[in-house]
């Protein structure tokens, strides 16, 4: 059975792909690659299922698995590459108590 999926960007363009209800989701994915330029690494595909919430559109099963509702509109999201984390220089071996605080019985 032939599915027609509305895709929408974040830029608010909207497509339509068809693939049948046996093709893995991976066909999706390649689709919208040819279609956008996003490979399909950094894609993140979601959608509404019949219990309301949101979900990803997750590789290596097939659309029948879903159980998409009918209707059903897509959100095509491009992942961001992560940052590296900053990493606190360890300055533990430099620290030295204030010499204000180091005097007794004097207020700072």
């Amino acid at each position: 059975m032939q599915l027609e999926l509305h895709v929408r960007t974040l830029g608010y363009e909207t497509c339509v792909l068809t693939v049948s209800e046996n093709d893995f989701a991976e066909i999706v994915f390649k689709q919208l690659e040819n279609k956008y330029g996003i490979p399909s690494a950094q894609q993140r595909v979601l959608y509404e299922g019949y219990d309301g919430y949101t979900a990803d559109l997750q590789r290596g099963r097939r659309l029948k698995e879903f159980k998409l509702a009918p209707q059903v509109r897509f959100i095509l999201a491009k992942v961001l590459p992560a940052k590296p984390k900053m990493v606190a220089p360890d300055l533990s071996s430099e620290w030295q108590p204030s010499r204000r605080r180091a005097k007794a019985g004097k207020d700072v």
